[in-house]
């Protein structure tokens, strides 16, 4: 062994630097799922408020005068329906893009968008999804832009006929007890971390049910349908059958308003998770017809 060879291997420069690099990406990582999980969990907390304002704003709306809903009929609702926007409503920006629902699930999905407007995530993370201030640090008039859209496509309020029931319903009757269920969309916006911590669009849609997957497939068109996508759509949905990782809440996002409007997001390589929360509240009413 020549004289040079032993030096270089007793020589211990950058030896730090070596370790350091071997250290650092595993602390990173844990702290941007910590940062991930942080948001989650206020993510949570703000479903089940938006659940408890839906509830409350439903059992108020449901019975009250036709005359403020354009004449729909107390204790009734429609998922697809049409009708203007509320004034609160408007504020969300529903006037400028049309959307789905009656009257009256439009003034309850009003009450709903409140506390989940701080999730939204903004138009710049369409942009650049691969920055950790993105996931948080939002200026107001980017959380009002991104929940004026997102919002309005990744907020569904729905009604089970008993908690945690997947039967849902549009008839209710004075002084029962009503089930108020919001389903979010929520975005995570944590890079790096979020690619296993959290599913794509395309991802989610292959864990709902078959029924799901058709009637998306209806919509694509029959050139679309029939090719490379189609089959693809078709051989997912072969070997999910009867799985039980088929998720419900892909299924209740049908009810919200405008599912269209999260696209941007979905196209751009977004990565989300489904958060659900229910409230239970007995129906008001004045216990007279109106006229």
């Amino acid at each position: 062994m020549t004289k040079g060879t032993t030096s270089l291997r007793r020589d211990q420069r950058g030896a730090a630097y070596a370790e350091f690099l071997i250290a650092f990406p595993p602390v990173l990582i844990l702290f941007l799922c910590l940062v991930q999980l942080s948001l989650m969990y206020v993510g949570k907390l703000a479903v089940r408020h938006a659940a408890n304002r839906a509830a409350r704003a439903a059992v108020v709306v449901l019975p009250d005068d036709p005359a403020f809903y354009e004449g729909e009929r107390i204790n009734q609702i429609d998922y697809d329906g049409s009708g203007s926007a509320t004034q609160s409503d408007s504020f969300f920006g529903a006037g400028a893009i049309s959307g789905g629902g009656s009257p009256r699930i439009r003034a309850i999905r009003s009450a709903a968008y409140t506390p989940l407007t701080p999730l939204a995530p903004s138009l710049e993370t369409v942009m650049d999804d691969e920055s950790v201030r993105t996931a948080f640090d939002r200026g107001a008039l980017d959380a009002l832009a991104g929940g004026f859209l997102f919002n309005r496509g990744a907020t569904a309020v729905s009604f089970p006929r008993t908690p945690g029931e997947q039967n849902f319903r549009d008839r209710f009757e004075s002084r029962e007890l009503v089930t108020t269920r919001v389903t979010y969309l929520f975005n995570c916006g944590v890079p790096i971390v979020n690619r296993f911590m959290c599913d794509s669009a395309l991802e989610l849609l292959m864990a709902a049910p078959s029924a799901v997957v058709d009637g998306v497939l209806g919509a694509l068109g029959a050139d679309t349908r029939d090719g490379i996508i189609g089959r693809g759509f078709d051989w997912y949905r072969d070997n999910l059958e009867g799985r039980a990782a088929v998720q419900n809440g892909v299924v209740e996002l049908r009810y919200a308003e405008a599912p269209a409007l999260i696209a941007p997001w979905a196209a751009t390589g977004g990565r989300f998770i489904i958060l659900r929360a229910e409230a239970v509240m007995p129906n008001q009413g004045a216990g007279f017809e109106y006229e």
